[in-house]
């Protein structure tokens, strides 16, 4: 019986190290990517990168081949234009993606349009005879309402402007 009880110790004692042995391993060798949540939506421009793991950086990048990859530092806050990106710790194994959704958003108060969203926006003044003026407005800039409506659309330099909202009867 004596040796009964010292085979099962023995056993004990292999399988404490084991297990041991492969939290180590996790803790020294694996990084698992906590945040941002893979296949996340989101209309937040400032995206907050943590994972489990003792690696300091990970790769971001808007192509998911990581053509042209930045670095990012493990708990760095970014603040990122909107858009669908993808994200990797080396030697954590997956690429994990997430988007930043355009979000035209204004508020009319007391004769002036604040842009609220998270997108530069152009805005087009109109009353009964058409068209009185437009303006760019940055997001939190603010300006005079020159007319009886107002059209607002995600601007974009590029490739014109996208997500038309009509802003006449948003009366805060």
């Amino acid at each position: 019986m004596k040796a009964e009880e010292n085979i099962f110790n023995f056993g004990l004692v292999i399988a404490f190290f084991l297990a041991l042995a492969l939290v180590l391993f996790m803790i020294f060798f694996v990084n698992i990517p906590l945040s941002p949540i893979n296949d996340t939506h989101t209309n937040s421009r400032e995206i907050r990168f943590d994972w489990a793991g003792l690696s300091g950086h990970a790769f971001l990048d808007d192509n998911p081949d990581f053509v042209h990859p930045g670095e990012v530092r493990k708990g760095e806050i970014l603040n990122l234009e909107s858009g669908k990106y993808y994200w990797k710790i080396p030697d954590g194994g997956m690429v994990n993606e997430f988007s930043i959704d355009s979000e035209v958003s204004i508020i009319k108060k007391d004769g002036r349009i604040k842009n609220t969203g998270n997108v530069q926006i152009l805005v087009e003044f109109f009353r009964k005879m058409g068209l009185t003026n437009k303006a760019v407005l940055e997001i939190n800039e603010s300006n005079e309402m020159e007319g009886d409506l107002a059209l607002a659309s995600e601007f974009d330099d590029k490739s014109g402007h996208v997500n038309q909202t009509d802003l006449s009867k948003n009366e805060n």
